[in-house]
């Protein structure tokens, strides 16, 4: 629970925005105690803002909803910010998201409200710092593990081992992840893989569920949070005649609870549940999800376990060709 000796006092938080909370890569092996994985709910963002500081992809970040946050720098350091859209300064001063950008002592950090998506990162050279609990520093306010960032918290980073370079993703690069962090005016599509081991719908309720669910547009709810998307529609879903016990849940289940209405579960879900499991989100298609607002429109897409499978390997060789450029200070 300690931070470690060798750690260096990076920042001093002025403010926190609304919730700023340490996340990683999640904890695992241990949903049979009744914890859930938590971790960074974007991993698309969590990885390359750790990439843009040369971490390993484990390293610990600061996961920012919807901006308002401001620090002073303790120490040089390296930082870059990924995720949603918003305004970055360093002392008044504008800077780039998906940048690497070196700070020195007494440099104020400051980021802006969203002003579209719900969550960026903060990632910093060597990575920050933190308790950890069952091998990971993530915060899961749900359950009380780990306590959120707070006002006049002074952060830490461990001794980074690489030099960091000023870098950043290319114009090019940066359209070929396909993450929506611009402005949103079209429903995203989501691709979700139904659920075949189901039994609690006869084969007619099966394709009445599968037309209701990609025929329609859905709302993001304002209940929505890290446990779940909550979405709305004019035309609830019909239930299922039959039921089932509860069951284990995982990340990127799509559960219909009595109102019809479908929750996209998110990394700090619960770990069992009963209530009928339409499918399951595409993995790729999480950080889709994870920087949806209140307002957002989505839709269903049926898609293979394969064509699933398929996206996520492709995701891993664009991650391993994608090549970051230093960046020129004239």
């Amino acid at each position: 629970m300690k931070i470690p000796a060798s750690a260096t006092p990076a920042f001093e938080i002025i403010a926190p925005g609304p919730l700023a909370q340490f996340q990683d890569t999640g904890r695992y092996g241990v949903a049979h105690l009744g914890m859930t994985t938590a971790g960074a709910i974007d991993n698309d963002a969590y990885y390359w803002a750790n990439r843009l500081c040369n971490n390993t992809e484990g390293a610990t970040v600061i996961e920012i909803a919807f901006g308002g946050y401001k620090a002073r720098a303790l120490t040089c350091c390296s930082i870059a910010i990924t995720g949603c859209s918003l305004n970055v300064m360093v002392n008044g001063k504008r800077v780039s998201q998906w940048v690497s950008t070196h700070l020195k002592p007494g440099d104020l950090l400051t980021l802006d409200y969203s002003k579209s998506g719900a969550r960026a990162y903060l990632a910093i050279a060597g990575g920050f710092a933190s308790p950890e609990l069952f091998n990971s520093a993530s915060t899961c306010n749900r359950e009380d593990l780990l306590p959120p960032i707070t006002a006049s918290q002074t952060l830490y980073a461990n001794t980074s081992s690489t030099a960091c370079i000023e870098q950043a993703l290319s114009r090019s690069d940066f359209s070929q992840l396909g993450a929506a962090y611009g402005e949103q005016s079209l429903p995203d599509t989501l691709g979700i893989v139904i659920n075949t081991n189901n039994t609690q719908w006869s084969p007619t309720e099966q394709a009445q569920l599968e037309e209701q669910l990609t025929n329609q547009c859905f709302n993001v709810s304002p209940q929505s949070d890290r446990m779940g998307i909550r979405l709305t529609s004019s035309a609830v879903i019909k239930m299922p005649s039959q039921t089932v016990l509860s069951e284990g849940m995982a990340t990127g289940t799509v559960q219909l609870p009595p109102s019809g209405q479908p929750i996209i579960m998110m990394h700090d879900h619960q770990t069992i549940g009963g209530y009928p499991k339409i499918g399951y989100l595409m993995e790729t298609h999480w950080p889709k999800v994870a920087q949806l607002i209140p307002g957002n429109q989505v839709r269903f897409d049926v898609v293979t376990l394969e064509q699933a499978i398929a996206a996520l390997k492709h995701r891993q060789e664009q991650r391993n060709t994608i090549a970051l450029h230093p960046i020129r200070r004239w």
